[in-house]
């Protein structure tokens, strides 16, 4: 809010707040946090001031009709909370330890997973393994396999590592497995 005419601050009250905060988010194209009420920065009143009408500036905020931004401990929580998610996934675990697929090569020598897209997790079954061939279930599917393209998981995950995953899993599609063991 500017000046008025006579070069004073302007007196606040709740409308000319709501006023200010949607300016603010108009020229700024953002909704106003902490700092820039504690800074009473683009226009918008200092946070003591907003707070002498409001319980807290978020309720301005509200009041104004935008969803205030998390506050710095909101922010840890999601944070943390967000990468415990991620971590839980198959695709993490198996980009967290991309590592231990590095030394693993298909029946012709070729590394499993030349990408890290390559890998997907997929139900994977090992029905009946031999010398050289191997019957897997990959994804409900029944392929069989050279038993050098047919790894055993070092996650409790199992992954099929594809040349184009958009086809169904075959011996030709397919560069290896990686199978869990229980336990």
């Amino acid at each position: 809010m500017s000046p008025n005419p006579r070069g004073r601050p302007p007196t606040w009250d709740q409308p000319r707040i709501i006023v200010a905060i949607q300016a603010f988010v108009q020229t700024q194209e953002r909704v106003p946090g902490y700092r820039d009420f504690q800074q009473a920065l683009h226009g918008l009143p200092p946070r003591a001031t907003v707070e002498r009408f409001w319980p807290r500036w978020q309720d301005a905020v509200r009041a104004a009709g935008y969803a205030p931004p998390p506050d710095r401990r909101q922010r840890l929580v999601l944070g943390w909370l967000l990468w415990w998610i991620v971590s839980q996934s198959p695709q993490a675990s198996l980009a967290s330890h991309a590592h231990w697929t590095d030394h693993y090569q298909d029946e012709h020598g070729i590394a499993c997973c030349k990408l890290l897209q390559d890998c997907q997790p997929v139900p994977i079954r090992v029905l009946q393994h031999g010398p050289d061939e191997t019957v897997v279930e990959i994804a409900g599917h029944q392929v069989t396999l050279a038993t050098k393209a047919v790894h055993r998981s070092e996650t409790t995950h199992t992954y099929w590592c594809a040349r184009d995953h958009t086809l169904p899993p075959t011996r030709a599609a397919t560069r290896c497995v990686f199978y869990a063991v229980a336990g």
